[in-house]
């Protein structure tokens, strides 16, 4: 019972991502006005309620190193059903680049094999989005 009333708050306090805005509403909180790129990564149960966050990675002015495994060990370990990653452009565009395609090509790829899909890739620039899902350009079929 004890365990019971421990998690019911925590349930209760979850949110839940209904759109691409939703999350880039979190995104945006934390990266619209760095000076440098951050990736990060956020997890969602099967019933896209946020189960965790993690800036996967730093980098420069105009870019950020990012390994797929670091996003997929993280979901792994937390159990996750989906992921939704986020990067920011400090220029403020956030129309994605070449590198920005390819990424999130991979990304889906990789997701599909292990079972944990990619919801949407979103890049944040000064007061606005890119969300690869609602331009079309994932694959929404988790088969």
């Amino acid at each position: 019972i004890g365990i019971r009333v421990a998690t019911a708050n925590e349930r209760k306090q979850r949110i839940k991502i209904n759109s691409p805005e939703d999350a880039a509403k979190l995104f945006q909180k934390r990266m619209q006005f760095l000076s440098h790129e951050e990736m990060v990564v956020m997890l969602l149960n099967a019933k896209h309620e946020v189960i965790g966050s993690r800036l996967i990675s730093r980098g420069a002015l105009t870019s950020a190193i990012v390994d797929p495994r670091e996003v997929f060990s993280y979901a792994i370990s937390k159990h996750a059903c989906f992921v939704i990653v986020g990067h920011n452009h400090p220029s403020g565009c956030p129309q994605p680049s070449p590198e920005d395609e390819v990424f999130t090509a991979i990304l889906e790829a990789a997701g599909k094999i292990l079972g944990i899909y990619l919801l949407d890739s979103i890049i944040i620039g000064r007061g606005e989005y890119f969300s690869f899902e609602e331009a079309g350009r994932l694959d929404s079929k988790q088969d």
